[in-house]
């Protein structure tokens, strides 16, 4: 399911975010990082914060590896 969230700034809607949902109120990530996984996710956490979901189901393809982080 394919919907756009709000994104806030200071506790009002600021804009909107188009982003793929797994569920009611989940978001889902599909990434193919190599390396520098630890930064996109702490910038995952702090998107999750201004944004009206509450968890962030995160799948990353490298090679060699699948990982799977539920961000909430």
């Amino acid at each position: 399911m394919f919907s756009e969230i709000d994104v806030y700034l200071d506790q009002s809607v600021f804009a909107k975010q188009s982003m793929n949902l797994c569920a009611n109120h989940t978001g889902i990530r599909l990434t193919t990082f190599e390396h520098a996984m630890t930064g996109y996710e702490h910038d995952m956490r702090i998107f999750l914060t201004n944004i009206n979901l509450d968890a962030i189901q995160w799948v990353n393809i490298a090679r060699g590896q699948l990982s799977f982080v539920t961000i909430d």
